[in-house]
């Protein structure tokens, strides 16, 4: 037998064999007899098992019982309430669908489109494009590695990744079955049967999920019609094989579908402007300054008439309309989305204790949307075009259609020197693909119009990483990090000539890690990490006529290729298992530089009426923002029966430079500089307790309080108005007898009614500016039965 050397590989004995649990369907197991320890977690964020205080990363994880204990039932917004640094909001424009995903990690928002995210999410270590999975049934373990993670996962992991590790199928015949019933009609049925199909050697898990949910606001123009519609439905299927002692496969296959009703929106419009901001105002007031209150209760409108006419010009079925998933993929206002995914990854142990690993992926994401961007009913509103220009209605009316389709390969392959060594490293390298398609087209009171012609991107990346770790004692190690990558993008914008754009960027992105162990139950480390964000091109704005793109530049010249982005981080963190294994600290700091980054602006076009007919997205180059924060998270069990979790952080961001074109129409100020970045909490925080008491033999009853605090959030970079403070408070309770579970919860008991997201907008009907905001989830009640069997 191999004896171990040192504490290190003492350790990674000790997440090895956790990692052998977690695949016989466990979520971890109590390192001392005292069942007031704390389970130890196993993750896998640098390719490799590590318990999750031995590793020199800040990294949130939440385990299968996690998930079930706080009620998640969004694997997004759900997940990052209880994960600091971590913010996700669905608020595009003019909709709270679940279409557009925003993942904002330490206060760097993420990217416009899905082949440029700032933080991107991984099926079992596989890289998802667009950032949509399945749901949460089949989920034994998040992970939110938060900072640079280019060095292990590669593109569009600027500011971190949220890996979702699948449950490995048992090696038993059982089933599960989960039901669900709240308030606003909300339903939630989940069922699984899992067993072995050659025992010991192949076993298959097979599972179904339908949800849905009326609503939980009136529509006040259609009392009958309900805002925040839900509907999900989804199978899923996951194989675990190991046909011989020494290889390990799993693969997981899922598909569902999304539809969402009108959206749970509101806004803030001309009558209700309370300052000017800045800018040479058009009326005695330009905008909305201080704090956005709950909306007013009379513009949680939604216009529920499409006309047929409507529908044929903005989905291509009628005149010079092109979309990308044809006319009949959805025909009624709101979100759809079908999608699929197929993940699989292995483990060979070869000679000597080295690893060979690898894994290999397949999704495929379309999704419609169909809005009103007047919102309310317009009917009512004349159209003086009418009769003066071809194919437009008598009444105003500007509704909007947008198509995305993505479509991504990806293959990985790495080698794994063994653990127990004190010289210790890993060599691989990847493949991806991806290709998308996005497009939205309007249908005002002039016509038709393509308000953001077809984009095609074809991505192909290549990387190669690897790391080297050297201990130097029993205390001190050092690990070097690194990747290097190449880029091939190809854009096109489908508009006037065509404009197409082609190129390769390449990157090294490297990470260095000094840590410092002094037992088994503690680790300091400080890094300094390196990540890049791929260049793009503006395409978009070289699609415009001479006319326009003169307009554009009036304020400065606009190039095609716009440079990679950059950030340096360094971290410094202390995770360690205190009392006895009864009290968890994760703590870390960081203070980075983003440079070269990529300034979004929007560009509107409007008719000599005031109406608009396309909006152009241009980037813009040369950004700066000084980041920095601090971040907590602790659980404390007492006494078996009772466990405390706590999380805080702090995210700063300070802009030294930008180029805002909201800014300068409300403000005149183009260039704030000492101002937040937009759309998230500078701080947030939640604490929570859970107490277990048995009443018999048989059954045990629980309850658990959560209290959840999100700090005030602006609207835009010049800071002139926010979302104030929120304090929500969950409560469950209920009783357990042996595999059955009987909870009765509340969500948001007290009802606060804070906007939980929301963005600037121009209100189509008067030309002005505005803010629409999503409304909060309000006070919902259930009961939730969960059985196995």
């Amino acid at each position: 037998m191999t004896i171990l050397r040192n504490m290190r590989a003492r350790r990674q004995l000790c997440a090895t064999i956790l990692t052998g649990v977690a695949l016989a369907g466990n979520s971890g197991i109590l390192r001392a007899a005292d069942q007031s320890a704390l389970e130890e977690i196993t993750v896998t964020a640098r390719k490799t098992a590590e318990t999750l205080i031995s590793v020199p990363l800040a990294i949130t994880a939440l385990t299968a019982r996690d998930l079930d204990a706080r009620g998640i039932r969004d694997v997004f917004a759900d997940v990052a309430t209880y994960t600091p640094g971590f913010t996700f909001q669905n608020q595009s424009v003019n909709r709270n669908d679940r279409a557009f995903r925003n993942f904002t990690i330490r206060g760097i928002p993420g990217g416009t489109t899905s082949t440029r995210q700032a933080a991107s999410i991984f099926l079992d270590g596989t890289y998802v494009a667009g950032g949509n999975i399945g749901g949460v049934t089949d989920i034994e373990r998040v992970e939110i590695v938060k900072g640079p993670q280019s060095a292990y996962f590669g593109r569009s992991t600027f500011s971190g990744a949220i890996n979702y590790i699948t449950r490995v199928p048992g090696n038993e015949w059982r089933g599960a079955i989960n039901a669900e019933y709240a308030t606003f009609v909300t339903t939630d049925f989940s069922a699984s049967i899992e067993g072995p199909i050659v025992r010991d050697r192949l076993s298959i898990r097979v599972g179904g999920r339908a949800y849905h949910t009326a609503g939980a606001y009136i529509n006040i123009e259609e009392p009958a019609d309900k805002l925040g519609q839900r509907d999900t439905k989804s199978l899923s299927a996951s194989l675990y094989a190991t046909p011989t002692d020494n290889l390990r496969v799993k693969a997981y296959v899922t598909g569902w579908e999304d539809r969402d009703g009108a959206p749970a929106n509101a806004a803030f419009n001309d009558a209700h402007y309370n300052c000017n901001a800045g800018a040479a105002p058009v009326t005695t007031f330009n905008y909305i300054c201080g704090k956005i209150e709950n909306p007013p209760h009379a513009t949680r409108v939604y216009n529920s008439i499409l006309s047929p006419a409507i529908y044929e010009w903005l989905v291509g079925a009628r005149g010079t309309g092109v979309t990308i998933l044809g006319p009949d993929f959805s025909r009624r206002f709101g979100l759809k989305r079908r999608a699929f995914e197929a993940k699989a990854s292995f483990d060979y142990d070869l000679p000597a204790n080295y690893i060979l690993s690898g894994n290999v992926g397949f999704d495929y994401n379309k999704w419609r949307f169909i809005t009103d961007t007047s919102f309310r009913d317009t009917h009512n509103v004349p159209n003086a075009n009418f009769g003066r220009i071809p194919d437009v209605l008598p009444y105003f009316h500007r509704s909007a259609a947008g198509d995305v389709y993505d479509k991504d390969h990806t293959a990985e392959l790495r080698v794994t020197s063994p653990r127990e060594q004190t010289f210790t490293w890993m060599l691989g390298g990847n493949y991806f693909r991806q290709d998308s398609q996005q497009a939205t087209n309007a249908f005002g009171i002039t016509g038709f119009v393509a308000a953001t012609p077809i984009n095609v991107f074809k991505i192909t990346t290549y990387g190669v990483f690897a790391s080297a770790g050297y201990e130097f004692s029993d205390d001190f190690a050092l690990t070097l990090e690194g990747r290097y990558q190449w880029d091939q993008i190809y854009q096109q914008t489908l508009s006037g000539t065509n404009p197409t754009a082609e190129a390769t960027f390449k990157v090294f992105t490297p990470r260095v890690i000094l840590e410092y162990t002094p037992n088994d139950d503690t680790t300091l480390y400080v890094s300094y990490a390196r990540g890049s964000r791929p260049g793009q091109f503006n395409t978009s704005f070289f699609s415009l006529t001479a006319p326009q793109q003169a307009e554009i530049t009036a304020s400065g010249a606009i190039s095609l290729a716009v440079p990679e982005e950059r950030i340096e981080m360094v971290e410094a963190g202390l995770k360690g298992m205190f009392l006895n294994q009864k009290l968890r600290l994760l703590a870390a700091a960081y203070y980075g530089k983003w440079r070269d980054r990529h300034i979004p602006s929007g560009y509107n076009f409007f008719t000599p009426a005031g109406v608009l007919i396309r909006n152009v997205a241009i980037q813009l180059p040369g950004g700066k923002v000084d980041l920095g924060g601090l971040e907590l998270e602790s659980t404390f069990k007492p006494v078996p029966e009772l466990t405390i979790e706590g999380s805080f952080n702090i995210a700063v961001t300070d802009i030294k430079f930008t180029l805002c074109s909201d800014c300068l129409a409300f403000t005149g100020n183009q260039s704030p500089t000492g101002t937040q970045l937009p759309g998230y909490p500078k701080y947030k925080g939640t604490l929570s307790a859970e107490y277990t008491r048995p009443v018999s033999d048989e059954v045990s009853a629980f309850m658990r309080v959560d209290y959840v605090y999100t700090g005030k959030i602006y609207d835009t970079e010049s800071n002139v108005s926010w979302i104030g403070p929120s304090s929500k408070v969950n409560l469950r309770v209920g009783v357990v007898r042996g595999e059955t579970r009987v909870e009765i919860y509340g969500t948001n008991i007290f009802d606060d009614r804070t906007p939980s997201a929301f963005a600037r907008n121009v209100d189509t009907l008067t030309g002005r500016n505005g803010i629409v905001v999503s409304l909060a989830d309000k006070a919902t009640f259930g009961i939730r039965v969960g059985a196995r069997f």
